[in-house]
């Protein structure tokens, strides 16, 4: 991908899901007002995890597994029939494989997904995961078009299905939560994932894909067959670990798991809308690359993604760790969401900003390997991250309660991700260029700088719950884009490679733009 396209790509990918999350937060503000922390909104996150962890992993399967193989497919031409015969082999597998045994034995499997439930909390969530299992169904097709549509270039459409999501989801919360209680929510997650996929068809319908049902594809079959275990159970082994901290979680104070919960969407907001944005543009480009064996090519572009994460993430780590009572109040607290929870879901919102580097690099880390086919080494590492966050767990949740639960998986992380570059970088050779280091320190140099006037900030902002939504919004938006700008200005000076190549690939390419209106 030239630089111009990546550059707009990445772009209008960013903004798509800067947008989205916006929403997304929205949705969350409104789960959090109308609902708050409970044994019910506890029930319903174990609801909503079970077909996440049974089926989540399949989900990452196909994306990762299918845009290669779909890459070396689409230039032969027999890239559609692998899709649609796949989509109709797993239609069926995921019904009959996941779908009926939940609906078959619901409190058992909440009982195992959530072991410190009494039986009343059994009893909710079990009616609740009845329902939400068949979104199983939805996903996986919302998965497999997503695939279709990534390996086309296509980012901005599979991009924007978070909004009929979280719009209904907030519709529903907002009009039927008095009539339905809680089972507002639950119709509404309900009916926003069936309209993710819906959004998907008539797009997918669109694509460059060509070729008769009647292709012979077994070797594309084979190929599937030979990739997917390993990252079904890496993905699976993930969904796990973040099940483990629930379980542990289900024996603390109540509303302990709606605490990281509510803080993990915190912390996956820069992860979404930096580290997906930027992986998910470069992921075709380094699958292109190792297919064709131009590994020169391939670790500029990990490169260049490794130092564009960095230098966009080293500042978020710092804000959550000096600012977060403030952002937490801004996002939450109103309604049911009272100065507890904030008090709560900030403490854990600090651990969870630690490992945000380490998150970052294990992403990008399993993109590698799998554009490399080797699906088996993100295996191992999501094995040792696993009993690292177990053993952590085990050590921290005494003196740091949930807190502990998200140190845990900082650490896990942070894990994972450096055994996987150390593990690339033996295999392929040296991963980053000479500068790589000093750039990476400049951009701590940056955030340093940053933190301590963030801090300095701090101490004058002080508690914020008194106050309007409008003046914490006025309030927390002015320090945050005040201390966004001392970093970049403290980069620019230190000129870190990361801020200068996005500079010049935006003149770059609004001077293209201006030579085609000329023209």
């Amino acid at each position: 991908m030239k630089k111009s396209s990546l550059f707009k790509a990445t772009t209008l990918l960013m903004i798509v899901t800067m947008i989205s999350k916006f929403v997304g937060f929205g949705r969350e503000v409104a789960i959090a007002n109308f609902f708050g922390a409970t044994i019910y909104t506890d029930a319903y996150l174990i609801a909503l995890a079970v077909p996440t962890v049974l089926f989540g992993p399949v989900m990452k399967a196909i994306n990762f597994v299918f845009i290669p193989i779909f890459d070396k497919f689409r230039r032969e031409g027999r890239d559609k029939p692998l899709a649609l015969r796949f989509t109709g082999y797993g239609f069926l597998v995921t019904t009959l494989l996941f779908i009926v045994p939940v609906l078959l034995f619901p409190a058992d499997v909440v009982r195992l997904f959530a072991p410190g439930f009494d039986e009343y909390a059994v009893g909710v969530g079990a009616t609740m995961v009845q329902i939400l299992i068949v979104l199983i169904v939805f996903r996986f097709l919302s998965a497999v078009f997503t695939a279709i549509l990534h390996v086309d270039r296509n980012f901005v459409v599979p991009g924007l299905t978070g909004f009929p999501y979280s719009l209904i989801i907030i519709g529903f919360s907002f009009l039927l939560h008095r009539q339905l209680g809680i089972y507002a929510l639950i119709w509404g997650t309900f009916f926003g994932t069936l309209a993710q996929w819906l959004m998907l068809i008539p797009w997918t319908a669109k694509s460059r894909f060509q070729g008769a049902l009647t292709d012979k594809c077994a070797d594309g079959l084979r190929h599937i067959g030979l990739l997917l275990p390993p990252v079904i159970l890496g993905s699976m082994a993930q969904q796990v670990k973040a099940m483990i901290d629930r379980m542990f979680a289900s024996g603390l104070a109540e509303g302990s798991i709606s605490y990281l919960s509510y803080a993990s969407m915190i912390y996956l907001l820069p992860l979404s809308l930096f580290v997906t944005v930027v992986i998910t543009v470069a992921y075709p480009s380094m699958v292109e690359y190792a297919n064709e064996g131009d590994m020169a090519s391939f670790k500029d572009t990990l490169n260049k993604s490794l130092g564009s994460m960095w230098f966009l993430l080293m500042p978020v780590v710092v804000g959550f760790i000096v600012f977060t009572g403030p952002m937490v109040t801004l996002i939450y607290e109103r309604g049911e969401f009272d100065a507890l929870a904030t008090a709560e879901t900030a403490f854990a919102l600090r651990f969870y900003g630690i490992g945000l580097i380490g998150a970052a690099l294990h992403q990008l880390m399993i993109k590698c390997f799998y554009s490399l086919k080797d699906t088996r080494t993100p295996l191992y590492a999501t094995f040792i991250m696993i009993a690292v966050n177990i053993g952590i767990n085990f050590a921290l949740i005494g003196p740091l309660r949930h807190g502990g639960l998200a140190f845990g998986t900082a650490l896990a992380a942070l894990t994972g991700g450096g055994y996987l570059f150390v593990i690339l970088s033996r295999r392929i050779g040296r991963l980053v260029e000479a500068g790589f280091w000093l750039n990476m320190a400049k951009s701590v140099v940056a955030a340093v700088v940053m933190g301590l006037c963030l801090l300095v900030v701090s101490t004058f902002v002080g508690e914020i719950g008194h106050l309007s939504f409008i003046w914490q919004a006025l309030l927390v938006g002015s320090v945050l884009v005040a201390s966004a700008g001392v970093y970049f200005l403290v980069a620019w000076v230190l000129k870190v490679d990361a801020l200068t190549e996005v500079v010049a690939m935006g003149r770059e390419y609004l001077e293209r733009r201006r030579s085609k209106k000329i023209a």
